[in-house]
């Protein structure tokens, strides 16, 4: 169900129906008025209001305390406004500038000797509950202007979707004029100052040309002579100001108490006319074609009229229509006529049995503009219907604002259907042609959207225990809602689980969606602990308990994801208690690195081990030998061929692995027959482990030497590939100084105070050493150091400024002894850390 339908009608739009005075009623169908009997429940003496919708279907009408629907029924909540029964223009119905099924009321309260405070507006909503109309508190007697009088008039905005409200504030020279727009009445007002002021008396009519390009009042005085005047100003429609205020004399100052009451302006705007009650009971019209005030004045003709006219109004017809207190209608038929050939038809209509009154309904002027034109709805899913309200044209042309329809952003027809290309504003004019004369009005048009289902969720979950606010998403500001159990709030709590139903509509259309409400405790989740991945595609799981929904930062929806690379994924799990998540961390190790190196060749006494290649973390590694043994610990002596295995959890490889291990010759020198230099002196030196042969310092060959005199001496022994050399001291007088250098097999360059330098423990200058050196040697046999001619031969561990790492290293010693002899010696060691 869709609360406002389109038409092709060609019915004469807002202003069709005319309900007032005490059940009088009409309505123009083609253009003519026809008598609407018993049709009307109002009660009311003056100021009132009607619309209609845009095929001329009676809408409401109100008195300023009242508002009736179509039914004649009061509206919804619509009874006890802030308004006055007597006042001249108490009420005006104004359609929204938005949505059809909305219409703003404006209601007087103010009024000379009878208290209240000024202008009020209302808003009346056709919703599901209500489809005739209903005022919600929050709608109802919204106040906008304090102290203002009975005089009213609307014209739209220059933007042709907006309306102005025009005031008048008595006993001041004020003009108020308030935009309303589709939130409201906005503050403040824009203030025109006539520079004449008002009198004290705050009753009669103040109208607004059809055009919006003029404001007229007559102002009615009191019982004193003289105060009976009327006033012109001009209106600008982009600024809402009043300017070039012209005022209309008394009539007849010497007559007391003939009551000044309604005026109005013909639709092209040239003529005005005031109307009078007894004893005068006429009207005036002045020309205002040339706009000044001796040729206003000037042209002023009296009309006698043998009736007792009161409120006027123009009509779709472009006749005005004057109240009386019998049941004949009177009108004025040629209102732009000059003053001689004016027509007014005493008795043109009769509403009996009804009671016109002194009032007549008051309409937003611009209604009766030349080329004012209505549209069906504005939605942005359908085409647009537009009509031409003037019924006497030659012509029409119309220009949608959409150019990019192309060929279809114009036309000529006099009630055209357009399509727009896009959800937006639109400004649309309507030019029309009559006899010669040119008239164009300007609309701006938003398109609106209609509801979606999937604006609205088929399932909502709160947590057990605790109220769950439901919120209906709107698809504007003009969607409502309907609940299975009548009630009209886009938001609501639910303290249970529900099953149930929700119609959503606006002008545009209805849709009807299922809601189920439900409960949950709070959800749990876990997706586990980190985990190697090696890569292809691989399904992540959670650990479920109470989730309703499960989501994944990949964007994932569903119970798993599916996964192919590395890194972070979080899952998160919901109901309607709660929101939970947990990461896991996929990665892949470190691949292994092969062992670089394809052979060792080297030499090592027997305590040690040759190490095997070091193993990054993550790596585990395994050695085979040439049967298959597991040799994790240690190499064998001798060549042979190993299988070095290294694996990562994801990743192996294999190196075959050769090695050349010696034993380098280990021995002691032994002084036989004493340790000082006594005759029978030998030294001796003796093998722990197999060697070739050697050759002492004194260049002798065999095992045992005899020393001719006391110095240093050593031995080199030759195992190959492998040597290592011995040193001795001998002394004749005391015992000698131990120059045999000492070099330890580990040191520890790390800045503790203990073995922090590589060097001999000996005195070389108490043993008379010179031209030493002393050369570092990496594994593979880079030198790393080269010590020359300095005092004391010590390497503190570092490398190009840089720390050595840890590992074995080799060195070879080389210096002359106190007998002027050469002497060298090699060996090993580990540095650490």
């Amino acid at each position: 169900m869709i609360l406002v339908l389109t038409s092709n009608s060609a019915a004469q739009g807002p202003t069709s129906n005319w309900f007032f005075g005490n059940q009088a009623a009409f309505k123009f169908t083609d253009y003519q008025p026809v008598n609407l009997p018993n049709s009307s429940a109002m009660s009311a003496g003056h100021g009132v209001a009607t619309v209609s919708n845009i095929r001329g279907e009676l809408e409401y009408y109100a008195q300023p305390e009242i508002a009736y629907n179509r039914q004649h029924q009061i509206v919804h909540n619509g009874d006890n406004l802030n308004g006055i029964q007597v006042s001249w223009q108490g009420a005006m119905l104004i359609p929204h500038m938005a949505d059809p099924n909305r219409h703003f009321l404006i209601t007087n309260q103010f009024l000379s000797g009878f208290g209240g405070t000024g202008h009020y507006y209302h808003q009346i909503k056709k919703t599901w509950k209500y489809p005739t109309g209903e005022i919600m508190p929050s709608d109802k007697n919204l106040f906008f202007s304090d102290s203002t009088g009975e005089r009213l008039t609307a014209v739209h905005h220059a933007n042709g979707r907006h309306i102005w409200l025009i005031v008048r504030y008595p006993n001041s020279d004020s003009i108020g004029a308030f935009l309303l727009t589709e939130l409201g009445v906005q503050q403040p007002p824009v203030i025109s100052y006539s520079s004449v002021p008002d009198t004290n008396q705050p009753r009669g009519q103040m109208k607004a040309s059809p055009r919006g390009d003029f404001l007229g009042e007559n102002i009615q005085g009191s019982s004193a002579a003289g105060e009976n005047i009327g006033m012109l100003h001009r209106f600008d429609r982009a600024t809402g100001k009043a300017s070039s205020t012209l005022i209309l004399p008394a009539f007849d100052s010497t007559v007391v108490n003939y009551p000044q009451m309604g005026c109005e302006f013909s639709q092209s705007s040239n003529n005005f006319f005031m109307t009078f009650g007894s004893p005068l009971e006429g009207l005036l019209q002045y020309s205002i074609v040339n706009y000044d005030s001796l040729s206003v004045n000037a042209s002023r003709f009296f009309h006698q009229v043998v009736a007792n006219g009161r409120s006027m109004q123009i009509g779709i017809d472009s006749k005005i229509y004057i109240s009386n207190s019998g049941a004949n209608i009177l009108c004025i038929e040629n209102p732009d006529a000059p003053a001689a050939q004016l027509i007014v038809n005493d008795s043109a209509l009769s509403v009996a049995p009804g009671n016109p009154g002194s009032g007549l309904p008051d309409f937003v002027q611009t209604f009766f503009h030349p080329a004012y034109f209505d549209y069906s709805r504005a939605c942005s899913h359908e085409p647009m219907k537009f009509w031409s309200r003037n019924g006497n044209v030659d012509s029409v042309l119309w220009d949608f604002g959409d150019p990019a329809s192309g060929a279809f952003n114009s036309s000529t027809q006099i009630n055209p259907t357009h399509s727009f290309t896009s959800k937006d504003t639109f400004g649309v004019t309507l030019w029309t042609y009559h006899n010669g004369s040119i008239d164009s009005f300007y609309r701006e048009i938003v398109l609106y959207e209609p509801p979606s289902l999937s604006d609205v969720d088929s399932i909502y979950a709160g947590c057990a225990g605790q109220p769950l606010e439901v919120t209906i998403p709107l698809t504007n500001e003009y969607t409502g809602v309907l609940w299975e159990d009548s009630l009209q709030d886009a938001q609501r709590i639910f303290t249970e689980p529900t099953v149930t139903k929700v119609i959503i509509y606006n002008f545009c259309d209805t849709i009807t969606a299922p809601v189920r409400v439900e409960f949950d405790t709070a959800p749990q989740i876990e997706l586990g602990n980190d985990t190697i991945f090696c890569g292809g595609l691989a399904a992540i799981s959670p650990k479920l308990v109470d989730a309703r929904l499960v989501w994944w930062s990949n964007g994932d929806t569903g119970f798993s994801t599916m996964v192919d690379d590395t890194g972070s994924y979080t899952a998160f799990a919901g109901n309607g208690c709660d929101t939970v998540s947990d990461d896991i961390r996929l990665f892949r190790p470190t691949p292994p690195t092969r062992v670089g190196n394809s052979t060792i060749d080297t030499c090592i006494d027997l305590s040690e081990a040759v190490p095997l290649p070091l193993v990054p973390d993550g790596i585990k590694q395994l050695v085979y030998n040439r049967i298959g043994e597991n040799v994790d610990e240690f190499f064998d002596f001798g060549i042979d061929t190993y299988n070095i295995v290294r694996a990562s959890a994801c990743d192996t490889v294999i190196d075959t692995f050769y090695t050349s291990i010696s034993v380098v010759p280990e021995g002691v020198i032994n002084q036989i027959g004493g340790w000082c230099l006594p005759d029978g002196l030998s030294l001796a030196f003796e093998a722990s482990v197999e060697y070739d042969s050697l050759r002492w310092s004194s260049g002798e060959n065999a095992q045992i030497i005899a020393p001719k005199s006391s110095g240093r001496y050593s031995v080199e022994v030759f195992a190959p590939p492998c040597s290592a050399s011995f040193i001795t001291s001998v002394d004749s007088v005391v015992c000698p100084i131990n120059c045999d250098p000492y070099f330890p097999n580990v040191f520890s360059p790390n800045n503790d105070g203990i073995n922090d330098f590589f060097t001999a423990n000996i005195d070389h200058v108490a043993c008379g050493h010179s031209e030493m050196t002393l050369q570092i040697f990496n594994r593979w046999g880079n030198m790393l150091v080269n010590l020359r001619n300095v005092e004391e031969l010590q390497w503190d561990g570092f490398v190009n400024g840089s720390p050595a790492s840890e590992g074995v290293y080799f060195y070879i010693f080389t210096a002359k002894d106190a007998s002027n002899k050469d002497y060298q010696l090699n060996g090993y060691f580990h540095l650490k850390r």
